[in-house]
C-alpha cells in the first residue's frame, strides 16, 4: 500500500515472513540488477532508481533501531 502525504510518500509492503530479511533481499536484488547496467543497455530512469534506493537505506540510528 501507498500512503500519500504533502511532502512524502510511505510504501508498505506485507510479508509472510521476517520483514528485516525480505526489505535486505530486495535490497540486494536491486543492487544486483543496477550492477549489470552497461553503456549499451542503461536506461533514462536509472538515476532515479538510485536515488530512490537511497532513501530506503536507513540512516545509523534508524538501523540500530532495527535490531530486536
Amino acid at each position: 500500500m501507498i500512503t500519500f502525504t504533502s511532502h512524502s510518500f510511505i510504501i508498505e509492503v506485507e510479508t509472510c515472513t521476517s520483514p528485516i530479511e525480505n526489505w535486505l533481499m530486495l535490497q540486494q536484488s536491486l543492487h544486483n540488477l543496477i550492477r549489470n547496467v552497461k553503456n549499451d543497455n542503461i536506461q533514462d530512469d536509472l538515476y532515479a532508481t538510485i536515488d530512490f534506493l537511497s532513501e530506503l537505506l536507513p540512516d545509523w540510528e534508524d538501523a540500530k533501531k532495527m535490531i530486536p
